[in-house]
């Protein structure tokens, strides 16, 4: 219980650091939220598919279909990222 009462004060009082910020304006929040779940995705495929080849072995290693579709992802989304910061950053 506590921490998903943990998790909803985080979650409010970013909401607010946002909207005290002054962005507003929804596709400003849409390209944000979009950018920011691009990165964890990309962080998110990279550990899975270090744990998956380091830690597992013989029969719980996933399937070689699975782990091209974790290394697809990690490269599809290490691009946009990539891209977008590029973009952002002087």
């Amino acid at each position: 219980a506590w921490e998903r009462m943990s998790f909803a004060w985080h979650h409010s009082t970013a909401t607010s650091a946002v909207l005290v910020a002054g962005l507003d304006q929804p596709l400003t929040l849409l390209v944000l939220s979009a950018s920011l779940n691009a990165g964890v995705m990309f962080l998110y495929s990279g550990l899975l598919l270090w744990l998956n080849l380091g830690a597992f072995r013989g029969a719980l290693r996933p399937h070689p279909v699975r782990m091209l579709a974790l290394a697809v992802s990690l490269v599809f989304f290490g691009y946009f990222s990539a891209l977008t910061l590029a973009a952002r950053l002087p």
